[in-house]
């Protein structure tokens, strides 16, 4: 059992629509919490908007680096199942 799971550890694949689909979300969420805290830093502090940027620009960085780990898990392509003979006689 332990040789079979490093096996597979050892010849997994990457899925390559998933990894970019990873890299896109992590670099439109960064720059989406760039520009609004460049935003709110354009302001003057004790302005509304400059709370109302900082609150927004932390859910969304939030909720990216949530999207991002939950992607983390889809990395790699699923195992194959192994068929052997059909041994079915209908």
């Amino acid at each position: 059992m332990l040789k079979e799971r490093e096996t597979y550890r050892l010849t997994r694949k990457l899925n390559g629509g998933n990894v970019a689909t990873l890299i896109f979300v992590a670099l439109a969420g960064g720059g989406i919490v760039y520009g609004l805290v460049s935003a709110a830093i354009s302001l003057d502090e004790k302005s509304e908007m400059f709370w109302l940027f900082m609150s927004v620009a932390v859910v969304v960085g939030l909720f990216v680096i949530a999207l991002a780990a939950v992607g983390l898990g889809t990395l790699y392509e699923p195992p194959k199942e192994k068929r052997g003979k059909a041994t079915d006689s209908q």
